[in-house]
């Protein structure tokens, strides 16, 4: 039973390094407006966070003139979703981003956001 017991310890005393041990993906890609044009200043982030009303993204890149962007990624061994948000905060667009194709380009399409009270 203790031997049980330290092999568990030590099983979950290394799971920390390895979650760690992640390797950044550089997720490249593009954002297109509702007519599928670039769309320049829009922020794109793995995680977005509510502050005094606000959306702000962490850890995010920023759109240049031909909308294109490139965002390291930590997967974790999961999918991640990617959100993009234009700079007045009224459109965006998601999408998922799977591990196995990380190297892909991928395209988020920005369109009206819905307010909820």
């Amino acid at each position: 039973m203790k031997a049980r017991c330290w092999i568990a310890a030590i099983i979950l005393g290394l799971a920390p390094m390895a979650i760690c041990a992640q390797e950044e993906i550089k997720v490249t890609g593009r954002v297109v407006d509702a007519t599928g044009k670039p769309a320049a200043g829009v922020e794109v982030s793995r995680m977005w966070l509510a502050e005094n009303g606000a959306m702000k993204p962490h850890k995010s890149a920023i759109t240049d003139a031909r909308g294109q962007f490139t965002l390291p990624v930590t997967f974790y061994g999961l999918d991640q979703g990617l959100m993009a948000l234009d700079k007045e905060r009224k459109t965006g667009g998601l999408i998922i981003v799977e591990e196995k194709s990380a190297g892909k380009p991928v395209e988020i399409k920005l369109t009206s956001l819905v307010h909820v009270h």
